[in-house]
């Protein structure tokens, strides 16, 4: 006879199922997720790690250039080596792509009047990179 629920409960104890179960949820829906385009546009200039150009070709700012600030991320002061190591990594990323761009709903611009925003990067036609994420998890300079 195979294996049930309750030997498995008993072996390994229902504390650690418990939580095997939520990391398997928060796996699922972490991939997911969708995300919401106000705009798309072409970076032209990278300024640090963690602010941009964009001249947007469609969507919010359409035909015009702006600067936007990477959400929930802040990216060493361009003043050390860790920050001109920031703004290479996210240069060689992004400068000259085409990007999909998610403005922040609640704030849409920062103090330095520059747009708040979670920027994508397409892979394929199915598939984009989050860009500030990725930035995060590749924080070598930390």
């Amino acid at each position: 006879m195979g294996t049930t629920i309750y030997d498995v409960l008993e072996m390994f104890g229902r504390k650690y199922i418990i939580i095997l179960v939520a990391l398997l949820f928060l796996l699922v829906c972490n991939t997911v997720v969708a995300f919401e385009i106000d705009s798309e546009g072409i970076v032209t200039y990278v300024v640090d790690g963690d602010s941009l150009d964009v001249y947007a070709t469609s969507g919010f700012g359409a035909e015009t250039t702006y600067r936007i600030r990477l959400a929930d991320i802040n990216a060493p002061e361009m003043s050390t080596s860790e920050g001109v190591v920031a703004k290479q990594v996210l240069k060689n990323l992004v400068e000259g792509k085409h990007v999909y761009i998610d403005v922040d709903d609640i704030t849409t611009y920062d103090l330095y009047d520059r747009v708040v925003a979670v920027v994508y990067l397409p892979v394929n036609d199915t598939h984009a990179m989050n860009i500030n994420y990725y930035m995060v998890l590749n924080a070598t300079w930390f």
